[in-house]
């Protein structure tokens, strides 16, 4: 897995999906009103998750396994190269939840 932090430069309030020439593609997930928007999504093995925090303080973690962006705010992102499901929260606000799960 490959992440990524930096600081936030502009913020989204919607989810948007771009496709690079090689075909892998980049979620954006947006953290706001105390949730992760959208809360599940389906990638692809090599596609990258990019969250990005639209207010207050938050994290993601993965419930088991491989990532925790452990800095608060900003934006983390992660390619993912294995398939499966994965389950996260915000480690600050252990209720608020997402899914993705990453075909082979």
């Amino acid at each position: 897995m490959t992440t990524t932090t930096q600081p936030v430069a502009t913020t989204t309030t919607s989810p948007v999906t771009t496709t690079t020439a090689g075909g892998s593609k980049t979620v954006s997930v947006s953290i706001v009103n105390f949730s992760f928007a959208p809360a599940s999504i389906t990638i692809n093995v090599g596609d990258t998750v990019r969250w990005t925090l639209d207010e207050g303080i938050h994290t993601t973690k993965a419930k088991q396994g491989p990532w925790d962006s452990k800095l608060p705010g900003g934006v983390f992102s992660l390619t993912f190269d294995q398939a499966g499901s994965y389950e996260y929260f915000c480690n600050i606000h252990k209720d608020m939840k997402g899914t993705i799960t990453v075909n082979g």
